[in-house]
């Protein structure tokens, strides 16, 4: 579980928070909530989900997210792919 508290310069004070629970050392999902969202109609509920890939000698991770962004771009879906041998 992660909490983070922001306070920005010109705007309300506003909580972050997040938990990420993995099963084994294979598989992690996540799920946040982005205080910020009252203030801006951005962020809100987040998820996401990850892997990682242990395969002939090569090591992997497999990460997607999904975040709102209000009315400035909608729904965003980060897709990421990291590797190394």
């Amino acid at each position: 579980m992660s909490i983070a508290g922001v306070d920005p310069r010109e705007r309300p004070q506003y909580l972050n928070f997040g938990f990420e629970y993995g099963f084994g050392d294979l598989l992690a999902l996540r799920a946040g909530w982005n205080g910020q969202a009252a203030e801006d109609d951005i962020g809100g509920l987040t998820a996401g989900a990850g892997v990682k890939i242990h395969s002939l000698g090569a090591r992997g991770r497999f990460d997607v997210a999904w975040a709102s962004y209000g009315s400035a771009l909608g729904s965003v879906l980060r897709v990421s792919l990291q590797g190394s041998f």
